[in-house]
């Protein structure tokens, strides 16, 4: 290997400064599309405790989206357990998912260092190929989207894998055995692309000439078997409703051709990268479908008339092997994504930084067999760096934000009815209400049929307090989604709110049938009963909420204020002391708390319990009445006076009898 430990160090704090400085302004963004549900929302990943589940249960076990519980048509627990240590770290703080993203891509882009490093003993060639590894813009997709963490940790494991298993061929250490093996499955339970390291291999031992050694290889071929037969038991539940895209094989196949054009045109020059490529059929007479296959014929007829070039034959049969998954010749819902080409994107940056250091017989200057003109190289290779930094940079910005995102994304994907769906509940979410309106009803135009936007709809007209609109809408998603529990949820909610009890009952009723878990449904009906004056059973559901969930303190307060209307003080006192606890900076529990210690004669406690409130909420109007009521009664006619002016002030409707009783303190 050319090069000491010295130049080593060089390079690598050069690949890892790299890194930090592309991917620095991702730091900033936001949780973007499956981010919302995948962490955001997701319960889940809050407990380590579901850590069995999420090795053992279907993909993405549990989440929120669709049909109630989401069922991926994918199996990557790794990623899971890294979201629940950045949780665990990090809690919902954005900056630190995009900094373990970040770290990750750094390391797999060492990894990449090292491997190509071993292959081919050359860290000048490792270090062209890292570094346009972890600058080109391509890659942002698998690394400023924090949801495309899979793609980076796979590579990381299976880089590790063929490193370790390439060592122990040439040394035949048992240790470097081992840790190809476990490496392989890392790999494996990050991402399914992994289950092509097997092949590659096989590449290895072709290129380089080793004997393949079937009790060596074997146990490799094996465990992805076993692998991929795991995982289609796993995943042989799909999310009800979200079928993905299949098509004939020879319907397919024209758009495998035109992917693998557009893939090295996206790597040659990567402008106007964006998510969601859909599934558009072609036909084989298509332009784009001809330009792919002659790309395919020339490539590989190159790389078989220079087998003997290491380099160029790894290279290319690199990129074509690891891009075969992703071709949608398997359907896979999409004919192309940019993030598919973050482990094939290796094989084009090796066979690029062969063709700077070792360029076609006709650039070579006479009489010499590799270029190794540091003037050439520099020339060549910074400005590509540079660029393709200035590229990542800017396409950063695009994931800062929910709706710049999905508004950039629809410009390329202007028929894409989830985009249209996605933008909605960013501007639902932002109080866009109107705008959401006009977007929702774009992609009903586009997929009468498409899951959530009816629910979404009806949560926006009801935010609204347009309730007839969102009664119909909820109905309408029930209609499409019978099993989508939100959309029962929702329309409880709006009878709650139009003070239609019984029909709220019945319908957080037939929520808890299909999701009998959900503590905000079972605090929902409790309210509901309260209301009713069904004290019995409004406890019993609040009780339900908190075996559920323990450390839900508006359960407890809702709890306590049933306690209270049933004339248990003591118990709704004991209720309340539990919510603050749980959450010791909520005015309102401290309020509640107040007018039960009045109701059972403690008006000290009351008075400290009412401090406590307007600590936490100066301008609470209601806090200061009750506390100037409470003061009167103590004696204490100057603080009774100033809460009153205080509540006054802040537009509360003090008692004419207790105005009165409080003049002749003045």
């Amino acid at each position: 290997m050319k090069g000491g430990t010295g130049v080593a160090v060089i390079f690598i704090s050069l690949i890892i400064g790299l890194g930090f400085a592309v991917y620095a302004n991702s730091l900033a963004g936001e949780f973007i599309w499956d981010d919302l549900a995948f962490v955001r929302d997701n319960k889940f990943i809050r407990d380590w405790t579901n850590i069995t589940n999420i090795f053992t249960k279907e993909p993405t076990w549990g989440l929120d989206v669709g049909g109630g519980k989401v069922r991926y048509n994918l199996y990557r627990p790794l990623q899971w357990v890294t979201f629940m240590a950045d949780y665990s770290l990090w809690k919902l703080k954005p900056f630190g998912y995009h900094l373990t993203n970040t770290v990750l891509h750094i390391l797999t882009a060492l990894g990449v260092f090292w491997l190509i490093a071993i292959l081919f003993g050359d860290r000048l060639l490792s270090l062209l190929t890292a570094a346009f590894f972890i600058v080109h813009p391509v890659h942002t997709e698998a690394v400023a989207y924090i949801s495309g963490r899979a793609d980076p940790l796979a590579l990381l494991f299976l880089s590790m894998s063929f490193i370790f298993y390439i060592k122990y061929v040439n040394e035949e250490k048992p240790t470097f055995y081992i840790a190809a093996f476990i490496s392989c499955i890392l790999a494996l339970l990050s991402r399914e692309s992994s289950l092509i390291l097997p092949a590659l291999l096989l590449l290895y031992h072709f290129t380089f000439k080793k004997r393949v050694r079937p009790k060596v290889f074997l146990p490799f071929l094996g465990i992805t078997a076993v692998f991929l037969i795991f995982r289609l038991l796993m995943t042989r539940v799909l999310l009800v409703g979200r079928s993905i895209p299949v098509g004939t094989l020879i319907e397919r196949l024209p758009g495998a051709f035109v992917a693998i054009a557009d893939y090295i045109r996206l790597l040659i020059i990567p402008l106007n990268l964006h998510m969601e490529y859909g599934n558009p059929v072609f036909s084989f007479c298509d332009p784009r479908v001809i330009v792919g296959i002659a790309v395919l014929i020339l490539s590989l007829t190159y790389a078989f008339r220079r087998r003997k070039e290491k380099i160029m034959f790894f290279s290319v049969f690199w990129f074509y092997i690891t891009l075969i998954p992703s071709l949608n010749i398997y359907p896979i819902g999409a004919y192309m994504a940019e993030h598919w080409l973050y482990l094939p994107s290796i094989g084009f940056f090796l066979f690029a930084g062969g063709l700077i250091l070792s360029p076609p017989r006709p650039v070579r200057p006479v009489g010499s067999n590799r270029v190794r003109n540091k003037y050439i190289v520099i020339v060549i290779s910074v400005p590509l760096v540079l660029f393709y930094s200035f590229l990542t940079i800017q396409q950063n910005n695009y994931w800062k934000g929910l709706i710049p995102f999905y508004e950039r994304t629809l410009n390329y994907a202007p028929d894409s009815a989830r985009l249209y769906s996605n933008l909605g509940v960013a501007y639902s979410d932002a109080a866009r209400y109107e705008e959401a309106l006009a977007v929702f009803e774009k992609a009903l135009e586009i997929e009468p049929k498409l899951l959530e936007v009816h629910y979404n709809l009806g949560t926006v007209y009801f935010n609204m307090s347009r309730y007839e609109e969102a009664i119909d809408h909820f109905k309408k998603e029930i209609i499409v989604n019978p099993g989508y529990f939100k959309a029962y949820s929702n329309l409880g909610a709006v009878y709650i709110d139009l003070g239609r009890y019984e029909e709220a009952i019945e319908i957080f009723n037939k929520t808890l049938e299909l999701e009998s878990n959900r503590v905000e449904v079972y605090c929902n009906l409790g309210f509901a009963y309260y209301k009713l004056g069904r004290y019995e059973e409004a406890v019993a559901s609040y009780k339900k909420a908190l075996e559920i969930d323990p450390n839900y303190p508006k359960a407890y307060n809702d709890l306590g204020m049933v306690y209270h209307a049933a004339g248990r003080y003591r118990e709704a006192i004991e209720a309340y002391k539990k919510a603050i606890r749980l959450n010791p900076d909520y005015a309102e529990i401290y309020f509640n708390l107040g007018i039960a210690y009045e109701a059972v004669g403690g008006r000290k406690e009351a008075i400290s319990a009412y401090k406590s409130a307007i600590e936490l909420k100066p301008d609470y109007a209601a806090v200061h009445n009750n506390l100037a009521i409470a003061y009167f009664h103590e004696g204490n006619f100057d603080s009774a006076i100033r809460h009153c002016d205080r509540a006054a002030g802040l537009g509360h409707k003090v008692s004419p009898e207790f105005l009165d009783a409080l003049q002749p303190h003045r």
